[in-house]
């Protein structure tokens, strides 16, 4: 396990708890093997657990980003920019930008997402 990352134990639910987390965990596209849930918390599957990621804020941002592995490179992803493009889809273009609703850069809880 990475510095960054916190175990949790087997995702072992009730059929009814694992459709409500369905809906709440995604894949993430870019990232094979990670998920993102709409309370803004990154996973990475290890077996049949998932380990979080923590974000840490950018030094002159100040937006939460983690660090994933994809295609054998870590590479730094703004945790508001993948709750945007696996919950409201890719935006139509990159001048586009997500919105805090609450001006809080670290609330990247779905609900506060446009």
């Amino acid at each position: 396990m990475d510095g960054g990352e916190v175990l949790y134990g087997a995702m072992t639910t009730s059929p009814e708890h694992s459709a409500a987390l369905a809906k709440e965990i995604k894949p993430i596209p870019a990232a094979p093997s990670y998920f993102i849930s709409t309370a803004g918390r990154v996973f990475r599957a290890v077996g049949a657990s998932m380990v979080e990621v923590k974000a840490n804020a950018h030094r002159d941002t100040r937006y939460p980003r983690v660090r994933l592995r994809v295609a054998g490179a870590w590479r730094n992803f703004r945790v508001h920019r993948i709750m945007a493009a696996v919950f409201m889809g890719e935006p139509p273009s990159p001048r586009h930008e997500v919105r805090h609703l609450n001006d809080t850069k670290t609330d990247n809880r779905l609900d506060n997402l446009a």
